[in-house]
């Protein structure tokens, strides 16, 4: 795949500035390796620049001070679009379970770029997820807002979503992988 390699390096420099001095939950891994992680997924399933430059910034809306508008400036419209579709609008103040089943929603009929992304970001969690779950056992499910349970029906539903919109071969790819890793983790 040949890549505009431009691109790829200022979204990680963009990103390593937006994340700089986040950890990932209840870790001490610099928040970037996450993105990072993201991309090489999409990177392996030979995804467009514009949907791995998305998975690069796909936390920065939530979780840094950079806007929808600098992102659309700097990467173009249709990168904006991506991250703007993964992105939890306005919903800190909803209650969790509330925040997930409109997320769950919402893929039901999410574009494709769109669900690359998400099952790529998905992937990874539950690939760190199972890694601190072997390290650490039960109190893993410390660090979460929601217990074992709650965190279990998100990532089985997430299952569902994934399997009912793998039409596109990346999407299969992807969502085999992390309906591998929920299975590892809940049994």
């Amino acid at each position: 795949m040949e890549m505009d390699k431009k691109k790829l390096f200022s979204a990680v420099k963009f990103a390593t500035k937006a994340h700089d001095g986040q950890f990932r939950k209840g870790t001490n891994i610099p928040y970037i390796i996450h993105p990072l992680n993201v991309a090489k997924i999409l990177i392996d399933n030979n995804c467009p620049i514009d949907t791995i430059v998305a998975g690069i910034l796909h936390d920065t809306i939530e979780d840094t001070n950079v806007t929808l508008q600098e992102i659309g400036r700097k990467f173009g419209e249709n990168v904006a679009k991506i991250v703007d579709g993964v992105t939890d609008h306005n919903q800190q103040n909803c209650e969790w379970g509330k925040r997930r089943r409109i997320k769950l929603k919402y893929l039901e009929t999410a574009p494709a770029d769109i669900m690359l992304v998400e099952c790529a970001d998905k992937l990874d969690n539950i690939r760190a997820i199972y890694e601190d779950y072997i390290n650490l056992g039960e109190s893993v499910w410390d660090r979460f807002k929601k217990p074992k349970k709650d965190q279990e029906w998100y990532y089985r539903s997430l299952v569902n979503v994934f399997a009912h919109n793998a039409t596109d071969n990346r999407i299969e790819k992807i969502f085999s992988r992390f309906k591998d890793e929920v299975d590892k983790v809940f049994g």
